[in-house]
């Protein structure tokens, strides 16, 4: 569950591409409680917070180019073709997403996680770059 915001007219425009039905009711009254669980959100924030810190220090480390980011995930350039590395990554326990369909085919997103998912992520990308 997400949301957007911006001038009127562009959301308007969004909103006519968007598919019917693309989140129930249970998900809108889910999505409703969790940002009512302030310590959840809170806890949420934190995470991603450290995570960022993490991944671009290791990153960094990796000398590898990535879109600094306001959300939970980030955008990282391996140099590589993304599908292949894509298989490599998620059979040694990481979910990402190459992000070809973007028109990145050397780029993937990977989405912030605990301290010791950041630090594998990293040990991964590490041994197969």
């Amino acid at each position: 569950v997400g949301y957007g915001m911006g001038q009127e007219d562009i959301v308007n425009a969004l909103f006519r591409t968007k598919q019917a039905f693309n989140i129930n009711l249970m998900a809108q009254i889910a999505a409703e409680a969790a940002l009512d669980d302030n310590e959840f959100v809170e806890k949420s924030l934190n995470l991603v917070r450290e995570g960022k810190k993490q991944l671009y220090a290791g990153l960094d480390r990796l000398s590898l180019e990535y879109y600094p980011t306001q959300t939970n995930f980030i955008c990282i350039n391996l140099n590589r073709d993304s599908e292949d590395l894509y298989k490599t990554i998620v059979n040694k326990g990481i979910a990402i997403r190459p992000c070809r369909s973007f028109g990145l085919d050397t780029w993937i997103r990977y989405t912030f996680g605990t301290e010791e998912n950041n630090e594998l992520f990293l040990s991964i990308l590490k041994d197969i770059l």
